[in-house]
C-alpha cells in the first residue's frame, strides 16, 4: 500500500450547498450523510463563478477567473499547471471520469481521460432530452429518461468510475481518480422508476420565491423571464423543485456506490476524499432556476466536503472557496502549491483564523439563454455582509445576519459597509 494517501474526487453540477445542512439528510441524501460525517465539512466555501467553465478551469489551475481569463462556457484554459500535471510529477497515477466542459479532446495532463463524450456520440439521450425538457417556459424542465434506467448518462460515469478505480487499486503507485457527474444539472431527467416518487406537494417553496427585486439590477427581473420563472406558478414550481431534489437523491446513490468500492477495496483508510461542485442551483429562490448573472448563496455557496487521514471531522465556518479546497486535498497528497494564492489558506485542518476575510466570486457570460447574454457582475462577501457589483446597473448590499434570504438591498442605509467591501476588489473586477 503506498503510504502517501490516494485521492478520490466526486464532482457534481449545480448541487446547493443547503442540501447538506437539511435536518432529514440521514434519510434525504444517506451516503453523502456519511461521508458528512466522516469529514471536514466547509460550510462557507464558495464558487470562484457560478457558471460551469471558468469554474472548472480555476479548480484544475487553481486560480482565480480574472487571473486565467476563461470567462464563459465551452473555452479553453490557458497555459499552465493543472492539478493532474502537479499530481503526476509528485508521482500519482491520475484518472478522470465524467463531465470535464473544458479544454475539448484535451485532458491537460490526466493521464486517463474519458469525459464520456462517446456515449453522447452514439445515443444523443441528453440532448434530445434538454431540448424536450427545457425549450421553452410551456416544457416541463423535468421527466423521465428517454432509455433504459443503465442507460442513464451518470449511471455510465458511475460504471466507468467504478471500473478506474478497480484498474488504479492494482497499480502500486498512489492514485488519483476523479468522477465528475452530469448531475444534477438541468434537465432534471429521472429513470422512470425514481420519476413515479416525485412528491411535489411535500415540497416547500424558498423564503425569497417571492422576492419583488425592488432596488436591484434589472438584468435580474429580465432572466427571471428570460428563464422563465416568472411564468410558472406556485405548483410548477414544486414540481421542478421535487425533480431537482429526487436528481440529487440519484446522485447519492451513485456517490453510494462508488465509496462503497473504496471500502470494499480496503483502501478506505488511506484515500483522501473530495465532494465538490461547481456552483449550486437557484431552484426557486428569488423565483429563478439554475445559473445566472447574480450571487445568491444558492447559488454561489458550494458543498465541500474532506475527509482522509488526520483530517478531522466536523463543521468548519471559515471562509474558503474551491481552489483552497483543492489546494488543500493536494497538501494531504504532498502535492505543493505553493506558487498558488490558495496555498495560503489549505493545511489548516480542525483549527481556526485560517481563512480568508473575503471571497470573491465573477461572472460574465451566461450562454443557455439566447441569445448569449454577455454581464459582468463581481461578489465580495466577508462572513456578515455581501456586496455584489452588476456592471452599468449598480450594486446589491446584504446583511446575511439579520437578511438570509438576501430580500432588502440595503445599498443607499450602510455606505460604509459598502464602501469598505468595495475597496476589497481586485482591479479588474472594479467597474
Amino acid at each position: 500500500m503506498p503510504t502517501t494517501p490516494n485521492l478520490l474526487i466526486l464532482m457534481v453540477d449545480q448541487f446547493q450547498a443547503q442540501l447538506l445542512e437539511r435536518h432529514d439528510l440521514a434519510t434525504f441524501l444517506p451516503n453523502l450523510d456519511a461521508l458528512r460525517r466522516r469529514s471536514q465539512h466547509f460550510q462557507r466555501c464558495f464558487c470562484p463563478a457560478p457558471i460551469c467553465t471558468p469554474c472548472r478551469a480555476s479548480m484544475q489551475l487553481l486560480q482565480s477567473v480574472h487571473a486565467h481569463g476563461v470567462i464563459g462556457n465551452d473555452r479553453n484554459m490557458p497555459a499552465g499547471p493543472t492539478i493532474a500535471d502537479r499530481l503526476a510529477a509528485a508521482g500519482y497515477a491520475t484518472s478522470y471520469v465524467g463531465k470535464w466542459h473544458l479544454d475539448r479532446g484535451n485532458g491537460r495532463g490526466w493521464q486517463h481521460f474519458d469525459p464520456v463524450t462517446d456515449w453522447f456520440q452514439t445515443q444523443g439521450e441528453q440532448w434530445t432530452t434538454a431540448n424536450r425538457l427545457m425549450a421553452s417556459a410551456n416544457t416541463p424542465h423535468e421527466g423521465p429518461s428517454t432509455g433504459p434506467t443503465n442507460g442513464q448518462l451518470d449511471a455510465i460515469v458511475r460504471d466507468r468510475g467504478l471500473a478506474e478505480m478497480q484498474r488504479l487499486h492494482q497499480a502500486p503507485a498512489p492514485w488519483a481518480l476523479t468522477v465528475s457527474f452530469y448531475g444534477p444539472h438541468a434537465p432534471y431527467e429521472l429513470p422512470a422508476a425514481d420519476y413515479t416518487e416525485l412528491t411535489p406537494e411535500a415540497e416547500t417553496l424558498p423564503a425569497s420565491w417571492d422576492d419583488p427585486l425592488t432596488n436591484k439590477p434589472t438584468v435580474q427581473r429580465e432572466f427571471r423571464c428570460r428563464a422563465w420563472g416568472s411564468q410558472w406558478d406556485a405548483s410548477k414550481w414544486r414540481r421542478i423543485r421535487a425533480a431537482y431534489h429526487q436528481r440529487c437523491r440519484l446522485i447519492d446513490r451513485y456517490c453510494g456506490k462508488l465509496l462503497n468500492q473504496l471500502e470494499a477495496l480496503e483502501a478506505h483508510t488511506n484515500t483522501a476524499v473530495v465532494l465538490v461542485a461547481d456552483h449550486g442551483e437557484l431552484n426557486g429562490a428569488h423565483r429563478m432556476i439554475y445559473k445566472g448573472p447574480m450571487m445568491y448563496e444558492e447559488l454561489v455557496r458550494v458543498p465541500a466536503l474532506l475527509s482522509g487521514p488526520g483530517v478531522p471531522c466536523g463543521a468548519n465556518t471559515e471562509l474558503c472557496d474551491l481552489t483552497d479546497l483543492l489546494a488543500t486535498a493536494l497538501g494531504l497528497c504532498a502535492v505543493s502549491t505553493s506558487d498558488t494564492p490558495a496555498h495560503n489558506y489549505g493545511l489548516k485542518l480542525g483549527t481556526t483564523g485560517w481563512g480568508r476575510s473575503h471571497v470573491i466570486s465573477e461572472f460574465h457570460e451566461a450562454n443557455w439563454v439566447r441569445p448569449t447574454w454577455h454581464q459582468s457582475v463581481a461578489m465580495v462577501r466577508d462572513q456578515r455582509w455581501k456586496l455584489v457589483c452588476t456592471k452599468d446597473q449598480g450594486e446589491e448590499l446584504y446583511d446575511l445576519a439579520t437578511d438570509p434570504a438576501e430580500i432588502t438591498n440595503r445599498i443607499a442605509s450602510e455606505s460604509d459597509q459598502a464602501n469598505r467591501l468595495r475597496a476589497l476588489l481586485p482591479p479588474a473586477l472594479r467597474w
